[in-house]
């Protein structure tokens, strides 16, 4: 590296020193950052839809911020799943579980009836969502439930034949919790053209890539990097010793994804909640405060009513 250096200039690679527009956004609730992204996008939003970008921090926030886009967009490519968890589907399994639960079926019949029952209420809310309206097809939120009841209905369909072959013997509760950890897994997917439109994404799904314009939501402390959670059964202190990761490897991993993503943003808005309710401290994130401290340029700050 000594004799054979960069034919390219150091100053080439310090992005972050290069002029930009950041705005510090703080709002009382997470609806109020959905609210402030149709604005956003009528001011900064160009011909080429593709340099801009909405990243989410908290997936929460996918649907809201759908309701809140422009009508002018030519299009929108969504490479964040929507939550099944999020649906209506969802909310019907398990109000039909807990109903369904308090009934006396036969031990040996129980859990097969029980996600039968449930399944043949989940194709009947799935066949009656049509007549609602007659126009659903029209609405993206319908087109999303259909798939979600789809989504639902084949995965407790395979439960089912898990447990008819004898493959799955548990307890009533330990079926419950399992399904309910499958369908937290389980994400409605959304298809778009991915080089064309306005981006609209995770924090992951931001990897190598550049854009001239990008909105953040739900910056906060605890969301963006997550909070440390290490299921594992080693302790901190061995897997410390042993070169194991730990959840500052993680944290040093969203770092870089962070700095990643804005260094060549001309226009920057970073969003976060700044009210405190039960566990959410309305702190910005750890990355916003190091931008105050290291960016040499002025950064604006914003408070949403």
């Amino acid at each position: 590296m000594k004799k054979f250096g960069n034919e390219l200039p150091e100053s080439y690679f310090n992005n972050m020193q290069h002029p930009k527009y950041i705005e510090f956004v703080s709002a009382p609730t997470e609806n109020a950052q959905a609210r402030a992204v149709g604005p956003w996008l009528e001011q900064f939003l160009t011909k080429e839809e593709k340099r801009t970008a909405v990243v989410l921090c908290n997936e929460e926030l996918l649907q809201p911020v759908l309701y809140s886009l422009p009508c002018n967009l030519k299009q929108v490519n969504i490479t964040k799943g929507f939550p099944l968890t999020h649906t209506p589907a969802y909310a019907l399994f398990e109000k039909n579980m807990e109903d369904l639960q308090d009934k006396d079926y036969p031990k040996a019949e129980l859990q097969l009836e029980l996600l039968t029952a449930i399944q043949n209420r989940i194709k009947e809310a799935a066949e009656q969502q049509p007549q609602i309206d007659a126009n659903w097809e029209k609405k993206p939120e319908a087109i999303l439930y259909s798939e979600a009841y789809f989504q639902c209905y084949t995965l407790l369909n395979r439960f089912n034949r898990l447990i008819a072959s004898g493959m799955l013997k548990v307890s009533l509760t330990t079926l419950h919790r399992l399904i309910r950890q499958a369908m937290k897994q389980v994400s409605i997917p959304f298809h778009g053209e991915p080089a064309v439109g306005l981006q609209v994404m995770g924090v992951l799904e931001t990897r190598n890539l550049d854009f001239d314009n990008l909105l953040m939501l739900s910056v906060n402390e605890g969301t963006l990097p997550q909070k440390a959670t290490d299921n594992s059964f080693i302790p901190y202190d061995l897997r410390t010793e042993f070169g194991l990761t730990t959840s500052r490897h993680k944290i040093a991993v969203y770092a870089y994804y962070f700095y990643r993503l804005i260094q060549r943003a001309k226009n920057l808005r970073l969003i976060y909640n700044c009210s405190s309710e039960g566990m959410v401290k309305g702190e910005m994130s750890r990355f916003m405060t190091q931008l105050l401290i290291k960016y040499p340029e002025k950064i604006h700050h914003i408070a949403l009513t």
